[in-house]
């Protein structure tokens, strides 16, 4: 199975996002930090996994849409 792995760390940047190609399509990802969460979208192509892990021990919020 393909797994994208997304990890957050403890850092000063407030958000981010761009995409990587891989040989099924693209995978993007772009997340949002606040005081208390990070806010995350990832799209991977199909039959591919996502894991987080979540160093700092935010609340995580998938972004759905």
């Amino acid at each position: 199975g393909k797994v994208v792995q997304l990890r957050f760390a403890d850092l000063e940047l407030a958000h981010c996002e761009g995409s990587v190609p891989s040989s099924d399509g693209p995978v993007a990802v772009r997340w949002a930090r606040s005081a208390d969460a990070f806010t995350y979208r990832c799209r991977a192509p199909a039959g591919w996994r996502v894991q987080v892990e979540n160093r700092p021990g935010l609340r995580l919020v998938e972004d759905r849409q």
